[in-house]
């Protein structure tokens, strides 16, 4: 969807009907009728249930990661998450049971509820210094989350934030 408010044109990510598949980049800007837009956040189940998704490159123009954008993307395995976003909106990469890798960049604020519940492959997960709050379940039912390293300035930590893991901490 664009969003075309006084100077500032902005796009978002939305589902496709034919499902995204194998390794995707994410354009920092996309042209429509004419006019450039800058990709500023993936929308709420964009990627929902795109089981043939293997990987996603978000490029330094977006800022937000909506709801359940990536639910069930079983086959993705791994992303990399840029400094630009500041927030990991609820349930975003929930059940994402492939995932293997996570790298989270400095300037991530919130890390939402339920956002990696379930990504059983998940082995070790760096939050960033920038995090100040971690949702309920973020990290639950990761079987296999042997490290999580969470910083200081982490303020916030819900209820069962992390369980899981054998050694998780």
């Amino acid at each position: 969807s664009f969003n075309n408010s006084g100077e500032t044109k902005t796009a978002e990510v939305r589902a496709n009907p034919n499902n995204y598949t194998g390794d995707i980049t994410i354009p920092a800007t996309v042209t429509y009728n004419e006019v450039t837009y800058d990709v500023t956040s993936i929308g709420s189940q964009a990627f929902k249930e795109c089981v043939g998704l293997t990987s996603v490159t978000i490029p330094n123009s977006v800022t937000s990661i909506g709801t359940y954008a990536f639910n069930g993307c079983s086959g993705l395995i791994r992303v990399t998450i840029p400094n630009s976003v500041t927030e990991i909106d609820h349930g975003a990469f929930f059940q994402c049971i492939g995932l293997m890798t996570v790298t989270l960049c400095e300037g991530i604020k919130t890390i939402g509820g339920y956002v990696f519940y379930g990504c059983s492959s998940l082995i070790e997960v760096n939050v960033p210094s920038t995090v100040t709050s971690i949702g309920n379940y973020a990290f639950c039912n990761c079987e296999n989350l042997r490290s999580i390293v969470i910083p200081e300035g982490v303020t916030t930590i819900k209820a069962i934030a992390i369980v899981g893991g054998e050694e998780a901490k």
